[in-house]
């Protein structure tokens, strides 16, 4: 084992894990996958800042069933890309019949439209655009590993990684055929680095 290993003790009626897709126009979409699903209860959205600060009042979504689609238009949201790596936290609450918290799930992520856009006619330009802007990707290939300690890295290595990648001026970065740790994974995501 060269990475931590969790045991996360959820109640009986529980958000098992969350999928979201927000878009650089404001519009926010997430699949909320329960356990069980559970008459009466509904789900409470609230996005928060950097700074904690709430997005304001947002609707209300009912459980119809194990998977509750939410939808709605966030208001003037600060973009995601590799140069300004604005993160929101979306707290998902599971209430039930009375309102009574039940379980709360948080997750971070990044309102961020990506497009590629190729064109036989050569009259717009082909490419990877984020939020609308064309991106050329600089970067590199990474594995986890240190002489010292092998492939298990702390949260300090992981981000000491990125801060290299990025001080070498990429912008990128492709990982190996193994899955990437979660740690450095969230250094891509809050420090700004375009992971391949």
């Amino acid at each position: 084992i060269w990475r931590p290993v969790f045991i996360i003790a959820k109640p009986v009626h529980n958000i098992q894990r969350v999928a979201i897709d927000a878009k650089a126009d404001g519009w926010f979409n997430a699949d909320v996958f329960l356990n069980k699903a559970m008459p009466g209860y509904w789900i409470g959205i609230d996005i928060l800042d950097a700074n904690g600060k709430s997005g304001g009042k947002l609707p209300a979504f009912p459980v119809k069933s194990d998977n509750v689609q939410v939808k709605f238009v966030f208001n003037n949201p600060k973009l995601w890309n590799a140069e300004q790596p604005n993160l929101y936290t979306t707290v998902f609450t599971l209430k039930d019949q009375q309102g009574k918290i039940v379980h709360v799930e948080r997750q971070k992520f990044g309102f961020r439209t990506i497009e590629y856009r190729h064109t036989y006619a050569g009259d717009k330009e082909d490419g990877v655009f984020i939020n609308g802007q064309k991106v050329i990707f600089k970067g590199v290939n990474r594995h986890s590993f240190r002489p010292e300690t092998g492939r298990t890295l702390s949260k300090a290595k992981n981000i000491e990684d990125v801060l290299l990648i990025k001080s070498m001026n990429m912008n990128a970065v492709r990982l190996s055929h193994y899955p990437a740790d979660p740690e450095f994974l969230d250094a891509c995501d809050s420090l700004g680095l375009y992971v391949e």
